[in-house]
């Protein structure tokens, strides 16, 4: 009742060349065979092991052994069974030696072509190692076995099922017939095998190269029993196995059984503890149930990782759970009362979507827990007592929800201010007259939630207004009946596909014209004409409205602003003067305006706000040999050139800078540099000290000619 296997760890070329004797062979009227390593030809260069068992392998490793087509070991005959481990050079071929009839002698190999090689050392055999009992009858771990057999004393470690090794140095017993053995704690059933070397012992690799051993394997297999529980109790009660216990989180279980020293663990689902006692005989077990333990069947968890399932656990859960205040309002405390509360860990609301939202924060007691803020995003239904074992309880509540008693004016204006009055509003969001949705920015509520203010959408029909909530959900109000706007509206706005250019004209199709006193856009005044019966509203967009710039219509009894996506102007031009001057002499300077000769008498230009990044062109038409621009900081006493075409003139050696009119298209441009602009306001300034104009003035103080600036 055994089976042997020869073992090898690793390299068998590395074992048959140094571990086992390199033999000299004799070769039969052939140049090809010899004795030289690896050389060309068919070769032996080494067999073994050798003695062999009787029923074990037997190894060739030299040159092209895959041409080798028998091999005749004395007392069996041929054996023409071979296995090709590897072909060509080097090579190994493997044999399996018949249990019956092997004797001493020379071991010869023919090849395929009738060639032979014999050994020159004989072959010798150890003696069988046969394993002739093992137990039948389930043992446990802890408990000594015997292992009987013949030549036992060659086994120096042994291993369990799952590879549970045992060194010969822990037998309990050890001679020729038996191996007496303690079943490790780890052990699990399954077939015993036998080494006839230490596999405990930690080798180098170069050890374990050189490493062989044989294997022999029980043909019957070890059968170790499990812990066994007859009984299992907990404060609410005694159960036996199969049956049910109910037990609280942090309460004491107690099991009583044998065998309890082997279990590593207990698994409850997916969660598993090892905080528990075993008693010093291995027969009663305790624990306290986790919180995180959740119902059903648990496991003990053996060493040897093999699950016996005990009982099924019933946890005691919240019961009689009754919230309160009920309604309860959005954001504030909720109680839940009720028995054994202190198991919950977190409670849940329903939401709008079908899903749930986490309560936030609570208070645990054993009668009670408590909300501190309901969120807002909660719906009525039935919230959940979660506990950490992901186990949960119901409890139903309901939300306060706001209520409209009143409305300053119905019916009300479209366009028009509406006030409406009621209860717990400012659990509001927003609100929707029919199909319209209210602008966020036009909606305001009193911080005592009393009072809402909105404007009604210019589209909102009559009918009960929805009060929209943060939970998604809705409250209609009594029945408002909205009547058209008595001030001036645009019925239509321009479509997304119609492109509105700033510094281009707007035109709004309208109702009430006749009410309209004022346009303005981004808070500017803008120029405007009615035309067509006062139906169609003409307006002079500014060069800088931009996209989202807000277009107001001022009316004698209302107005309504709408949000309007222009086009920017990329490039505006400004004419600040044109005209022939005669600088006649230095004496004579001439100011941006009104043309009035004198120094004392500039003329300013409001809001031209230079930046960054604009650009100064002076337009010259030079009338005589001679011509000059200068750009000054505003006085004789600092004539300090600003700008990169400064101080330009036709060459009189008053400045080396010469600008050619001509090449560029009659113009002088000047980009405007963050330097610029800051000195140009610094003109301003001097003007303003010097002519004493008043701070409504341009930014910038505008001259042409000798001492002149020009935009």
């Amino acid at each position: 009742m055994l089976l042997m296997i020869m073992k090898k760890i690793k390299n068998i070329f590395t074992l048959l060349v140094i571990a086992l004797v390199v033999l000299s062979l004799t070769a039969c009227s052939n140049d090809d065979l010899g004795t030289n390593q690896y050389q060309g030809g068919v070769s032996l260069n080494a067999y073994g092991p050798n003695p062999v068992m009787r029923g074990g392998q037997l190894r060739f490793v030299g040159s092209n052994l895959d041409q080798v087509a028998s091999i005749n070991i004395p007392g069996v005959g041929e054996i023409t069974n071979i296995e090709v481990v590897k072909a060509g050079v080097p090579s190994e071929i493997r044999v399996t030696i018949p249990k019956d009839g092997p004797t001493v002698g020379y071991v010869t190999l023919k090849t395929k072509t009738d060639q032979t090689i014999t050994t020159k050392t004989q072959i010798e055999y150890i003696e069988g190692i046969e394993i002739t009992a093992i137990p039948e009858e389930t043992v446990m771990p802890g408990e000594t076995i015997r292992i009987e057999g013949d030549y036992l004393n060659l086994i120096y470690s042994l291993a369990f099922a799952d590879g549970v090794l045992v060194s010969s140095s822990d037998f309990v017993a050890h001679d020729r017939y038996y191996i007496d053995v303690v079943v490790p704690e780890e052990a699990k059933s399954g077939k015993l095998e036998l080494y006839t070397a230490d596999l405990t012992i930690q080798r180098t690799k170069e050890e374990e190269n050189a490493l062989t051993y044989q294997t022999i394997i029980t043909e019957n297999a070890l059968t170790i029993g499990l812990p066994t529980t007859s009984m299992i109790a907990s404060p609410r009660g005694e159960a036996e196995v199969d049956g049910e216990i109910t037990a609280k989180a942090g309460e004491t279980i107690t099991l009583t059984g044998e065998y309890y020293n082997v279990i590593s663990a207990i698994k409850f689902g997916e969660f598993e503890t090892t905080n528990f006692e075993v008693s010093e005989d291995g027969t009663i077990l305790t624990f306290t149930l986790p919180a995180e333990a959740p119902g059903g069947i648990f496991r003990l968890v053996c060493k040897s990782e093999e699950e016996v399932p005990v009982v099924t656990l019933v946890t005691v859960k919240p019961s009689n759970g009754v919230a309160a205040p009920n309604p309860v309002k959005a954001s504030e405390t909720l109680t839940i009362t009720g028995a054994d509360m202190d198991v919950v860990s977190a409670v849940a609301f329903p939401t709008n979507d079908g899903g749930t939202v986490d309560g936030g924060e609570i208070t645990v007691a054993a009668d009670k827990v408590v909300v501190n803020a309901v969120p807002e995003t909660a719906v009525d239904g039935k919230l959940q007592l979660i506990m950490a074992n992901g186990e949960s309880v119901e409890v139903a509540f309901t939300l306060v929800k706001p209520v409209v008693t009143a409305y300053n004016t119905n019916p009300a204006s479209a366009g028009s201010e509406l006030q409406i009055s009621g209860t717990n509003l400012d659990l509001v969001k927003s609100v929707t007259f029919g199909n319209a949705q209210n602008d966020p920015a036009k909606f305001e509520v009193s911080g005592d939630g009393t009072t809402i203010t909105v404007t009604v959408p210019m589209e909102g029909t009559s009918g009960q207004p929805k009060l929209n909530l943060t939970n998604g959900t809705s409250i209609d109000a009594p029945n408002l009946t909205i009547e058209e706007a008595v001030f001036c509206y645009a019925t239509e706005l321009p479509g997304e596909d119609v492109e509105l250019k700033a510094g281009n004209s707007l035109t709004l199709t309208v109702a009430n014209g006749d009410k309209l006193t004022g346009v303005q856009i981004d808070g500017n005044d803008c120029q405007y004409v009615l035309v067509n019966g006062n139906s169609e509203l003409i307006i002079g967009v500014p060069d800088k409205a931009k996209k989202g710039s807000k277009v107001r219509l001022i009316s004698s009894n209302g107005e309504i602003t709408y949000t309007i996506d222009f086009i920017p102007n990329t490039e505006v031009t400004t004419v600040l003067w044109s005209g022939a001057l005669d600088l006649g002499s230095w004496s004579i300077n001439w100011q941006v305006g009104d043309g009035t000769a004198g120094a004392n008498n500039p003329k300013m230009f409001v809001d031209m706000d230079l930046q960054e990044g604009d650009v100064i062109r002076i337009y010259a038409t030079p009338t005589n040999d001679w011509w000059q621009i200068q750009f000054f900081d505003g006085h004789w006493g600092g004539q300090t050139e600003i700008g990169n075409a400064t101080g330009l003139n036709n060459g009189n050696n008053v400045n080396p800078n010469i600008y050619n009119l001509d090449e560029h298209n009659g113009a002088i441009e000047i980009p405007v540099t963050a330097a610029l602009a800051e000195q140009l306001g610094l003109l301003l300034d001097f003007a303003r000290r010097e002519f004493g104009y008043h701070e409504n003035c341009s930014y910038t103080l505008y001259r042409i000619g000798a001492n002149s600036m020009v935009r």
